[in-house]
């Protein structure tokens, strides 16, 4: 892991953030006193950095197209979903004439993509229940 967070470029408390992690947390790994948790590894894998070469030492560290110096991985958010989702938040804010945080909008926002995305649906009364938490 340190090998890799170097070839990034980043500091332990930069990729911590970037990971979500903690320093601590981050150091325990690269000490390898911990192994490394699927929320670390998927954070990995979007920055570039293959899991197969994080956990066996096997192949590139690099994703194809990736790497130091390389631009960044593509976002897993779907733009598209993304724009539905922040649509239909902002209408039912609008119709509900209620202000809403940017946390609270933020936490609606990302009920609403990953039931989307889990279910594939995207009208239905669980949508409407979502959007409900809004008032």
């Amino acid at each position: 892991m340190r090998e890799a967070r170097q070839a990034l470029g980043l500091s332990q408390v930069d990729l911590a953030a970037k990971l979500g992690a903690s320093k601590p947390g981050l150091q325990q790994n690269e000490a390898g006193k911990n192994m490394p948790g699927g929320r670390l590894l998927y954070g990995f894998s979007m920055l570039g950095v293959s899991s197969d070469w994080l956990l066996c030492g096997q192949g590139e560290m690099f994703l194809e197209g990736h790497g130091a110096g390389t631009s960044h991985p593509p976002s897993p958010v779907d733009s598209e979903l993304l724009a539905v989702v922040l649509e239909r938040l902002e209408a039912k804010i609008a119709a509900a004439g209620v202000r809403v945080s940017a946390k609270k909008k933020a936490e609606l926002a990302v009920l609403l993509y990953d039931y989307i995305t889990e279910t594939g649906n995207k009208e239905g009364p669980s949508i409407d229940r979502i959007l409900r938490l809004v008032a």
